[in-house]
């Protein structure tokens, strides 16, 4: 039983106990059933003498037993079947003799040991096998002798049912012992193999059986005639003739073996096979003939015998074919001292608790053959066997000298080329596989480990007097709402497009690399002249803010950009990179489509911002947000028809914050999106209260970003709010840029009909700034356009901004929508507004931001008006 249950152990263990703790829980019990049932056993039996002891006026004495059990134990046969390994000993000899012809007690304590100095002696096991099997001895024979006296009970004590007894007994045991190591290996693996353990019950018990009938056919003859044992000699001479002819016979089955092996690769090696299938075959035919866990093979592709191609094969029928790998220390020290010493070895399972720290397949090794690949001119790779299967140990020295000679002899098929592909070959596939290492598939551009390892170049040739290099940031604006939006196909093609847009304005000595996402990166190798530095990144912003066609629609991107210098002092490659980065940000923190140059400055600048984004996460539950309102007035009848909702900071220690300095970090971060709905929930409350107190029908404003349109319950959000405040629909205006509708999206397109079906309507803020499609006036449900500030603020300087301005008064109305000019901040503004029929108008002329309770006493004395109206909001606010 013993013995089985170890092969079964072997041969599912391929690491050591990753849970100890566990199985010295299992030991702890094992034992303490095994002392039970012993002591049980004595106070029962009081020690009495086996059945037969008074029959043949002897008794066996423990410790001759215990030697008994000691030869038993300390020689295993082993059975090879395909490849599952069995080992078995003559345990249940002793076992059955001591169970007719010693005491109880004894019988147990032999058993404990003898066959665990068996153990101690002949296999050296950890701490945690060397509990566990004393206890499973303790327990199998405390079960077997406890059985046996239950079962065999006062007949006679040579009768059939006390042989049918002994052979329960010892059937029980093995089970029970097979069951407690399939225990062991669940704990520490977390898995067992029903199919192996059925396996393992099934040969043990033949075994087991085998064994307990030689042992009644001992005691048998030892009461029926005490002369006749010595006839036992001839069948277990023909026990050990029928053994040595066994290992005959797996002698010769391993010869055969080696010899069909050799022959093997030389029929693949020397076939029209392909280089990798060609590998591969040989790698299974020699972890099957090896009887391994893994075989692998690396073939190297430099001179320095540290990068190749590796093929591994294992756990089971995983397998990784020419994998790029670099030989380093401390994962590879085998292969490493295989190429350093030139020469075949062993690797056996460390003693104890110590481990490995090579890994192959993804496993830590725990014995392995590792042999240089050496061809008639040079070093070419390194084969390493691992994991032995099996109950059979380890490897052995015999293996390594076959394993060896097919080493050699691959090493010379492989070098002298007789493949489909040869080892030149390799050379053009690690030349592809360096470049796809170092290249973005998405784009075509370099990587960022392209993008280090040519800077690092620059940086050392700069050391050398050579010129200085400049890095050159790059940062989409908004890509994440836009790939929202789009979806990742449609975002895919905004990256492509983009990476053709920046390589499209550099020189023949520039390098554009994919860093990772939205992020770019140009390595300008000869960035002496800042002023041509600034000239690229100016190309490559106005080059990414062309609209571009995807999907049959136009899109427009904006892109930030941080450019960084060597400074006249030495630094590395993660220091500018890092520079260019803060520059980027410091670009961004200043609007889209810009660009900054780094400063020193700027990195405290970069942190202060870092700090403001991580004060923003808490300043709602801090209460440190509140709104104010800007007066928006109908130039007709110059009353108040509407305010417009404006967000303020009021900061701890920075004072009042306007959006500008808080919202695009809101936008980055995602805190947009609480933060919007913090806004529609107050802004609704508040209109609502000032409509119940004054009866006066105004409406709200609110700006809302992309990031809030495209959260899928946004709708049901902004309605839940109106709801909640008892504001009707029909008196929230949401205001989206023009920037976010220009991307024409399906989505956003479905959500804002969705919203005007609610009867909340929908105004574009900034219209005439930018790119200006008028393909989604007609497209979106729109109800209002607000003409972007930068255009009334110069239509009165420049003619043509003026007629802009009239054109889209005239197409607002055409459309039926109402228009609105924002930003009037003198009274000729007005007056040319007026002129041209705009609907309405606000801006700090009419009236400046103020504070809810600002706008009740404004309201309180009858609004804003048409005319001189700073004056009247200065009397109020006063």
């Amino acid at each position: 039983m013993e013995t089985v249950a170890r092969a079964m152990a072997a041969g599912r263990s391929r690491v050591g106990p990753r849970r100890p703790h566990l199985v010295w829980a299992l030991v702890g019990v094992m034992a303490a059933a095994g002392l039970g049932l012993g002591s049980l056993l004595l106070s029962s039996s009081g020690g009495g003498a086996g059945p037969l002891t008074g029959a043949l006026h002897v008794q066996l004495p423990w410790w001759l037993l215990a030697v008994a059990f000691y030869l038993a134990g300390s020689r295993a046969v082993h059975l090879q079947f395909q490849r599952e390994a069995h080992s078995f000993t003559l345990s249940e000899i002793p076992l059955v003799v001591g169970l007719f012809l010693a005491a109880p007690g004894e019988v147990i304590l032999a058993s404990v040991l003898g066959s665990g100095a068996a153990l101690i002696i002949h296999r050296r096991p950890s701490p945690v096998k060397l509990a566990f099997n004393l206890s499973l001895y303790l327990l199998g024979s405390a079960v077997a002798v406890s059985l046996f006296r239950l079962t065999a009970g006062v007949a006679s004590p040579l009768a059939p049912s006390t042989w049918l007894a002994a052979l329960l007994a010892v059937a029980v045991s093995t089970v029970i012992g097979l069951a407690a190591v399939n225990a062991a290996i669940w704990l520490v693996q977390g898995r067992s193999d029903r199919r192996r353990l059925a396996l393992a019950v099934r040969f043990g018990l033949a075994v087991a059986l085998t064994n307990s009938c030689l042992a009644l056919i001992a005691v048998t003859l030892a009461q029926a005639a005490p002369s006749a044992p010595w006839l036992l000699i001839v069948p277990l001479v023909l026990v050990g003739i029928a053994w040595l002819s066994y290992r005959a016979h797996i002698g010769e089955r391993e010869q055969r073996d080696s010899l069909q092996l050799l022959y093997g690769t030389t029929r693949i090696l020397h076939g029209g096979t392909e280089l990798e299938a060609a590998i591969v075959a040989l790698l299974r035919d020699a972890r099957r003939t090896f009887r391994a866990e893994f075989a692998e093979l690396t073939l190297f592709t430099a001179e320095g015998h540290r990068e190749g191609l590796r093929t591994t094969l294992g756990p089971d029928d995983r397998t990784e074919v020419m994998a790029a790998v670099r030989l380093a220390p401390g994962t590879d020290d085998l292969r490493l001292r295989a190429v350093r010493d030139r020469a075949s070895f062993l690797a056996p399972v460390l003693s104890g608790q110590e481990a490995r720290s090579d890994g192959i397949g993804g496993a830590p090794v725990r014995d392995a053959m590792v042999a240089p690949l050496v061809g008639e001119r040079s070093l070419i790779g390194t084969f390493v066997m691992a994991n032995r299967q099996g109950a059979l140990g380890t490897f052995r020295p015999a293996e390594l000298q076959l394993f060896e000679t097919l080493a050699n002899h691959a090493g010379v098929a492989l070098e002298n080329g007789r493949l489909g592909r040869s080892l030149k070959d390799l050379s053009e596939l690690k030349d592809q596989l360096r470049h796809q290492a170092l290249h973005d598939s998405l784009t075509g551009l370099g990587n960022r480990d392209l993008f280090t390892e040519r800077l690092a170049a620059a940086l050392d040739r700069h050391g050398h007097e050579g010129p200085s290099p400049a890095v050159v940031f790059i940062d989409l604006d908004d890509f994440k709402a836009v790939n929202d939006s789009l979806g990742h196909a449609g975002g895919d093609q905004l990256l492509r497009a983009s990476a053709s847009a920046i390589s499209h304005g550099l020189r023949p000595s520039d390098l554009a690399v994919r860093i990772a996402g939205d992020e770019f990166a140009v390595l300008v190798e000869d960035g002496r002249d800042m002023g041509s530095v600034i000239r690229i990144a100016e190309r490559i912003i106005e080059a990414i803010a062309r609209p571009v066609e995807i999907d049959g629609r136009w899109i427009t991107a904006s892109a930030s950009v941080g450019i960084a210098g060597t400074r006249g002092r030495a630094q590395s490659a993660a220091e500018l990179m890092r520079d260019a980065d803060v520059a980027m940000y410091a670009a961004k923190s200043r609007g889209k489509s810009r660009f900054a140059v780094f400063d020193p400055s700027m990195t405290a600048e970069l942190s202060e911002r870092q700090q403001l984004r991580d004060e923003l996460s808490g300043a709602i539950s801090r209460s440190e947000l509140s709104l104010h309102y800007q007066p928006i007035t109908d130039l007709r009848t110059g009353q108040m028809l509407g305010l417009e909702a404006l967000l303020r900071w009021q900061h701890p220690t920075r004072g009042e914050l306007a959006p500008a300095a808080f919202l695009p970090l809101a936008e980055e971060s995602g805190l947009i999106v609480p933060i919007g709905r913090w806004v529609l929930h107050e802004a609704c409350r508040q209109a609502q209260a000032w409509r119940a107190d004054r009866d006066r029908p105004l409406t709200v404003s609110v700006n809302v970003s992309i990031g809030q349109l495209l959260q899928p319950d946004f709708v049901e959000d902004v309605a839940g709010i109106l709801s909640g405040a008892g504001l009707p629909p029909d008196a929230l205006i949401l205001e989206f840029s023009e920037a976010q509708v220009m991307i024409e999206d399906a989505t956003i397109a479905s959500r804002l009909r969705e919203l005007k079906r609610s009867g909340v309507s929908l105004a574009i803020d900034g219209f005439g700034n930018g790119f200006s499609s008028l393909r989604y006036l007609g497209r979106f449900p729109v109800d209002i356009i607000k003409i972007a500030r930068p255009l009334v603020a110069t239509m009165g300087r420049t003619p043509q901004d003026a007629r802009i301005a009239e054109a889209i008064v005239a197409l607002g109305h055409s459309l039926r929508l109402q228009v609105v000019a924002e930003g009037i901040e003198d009274p000729s503004q007005l007056e040319r507004v007026r002129s041209m029929d705009c609907d309405r108008a606000q801006g700090f002329f009419l009236a400046r931001p103020l504070d809810a309770a600002g706008i009740g006493r404004l309201l309180g004395v009858g609004g804003v008006g048409a005319r001189g109206g700073a004056a009247s909001v200065a009397s109020v606010a006063a």
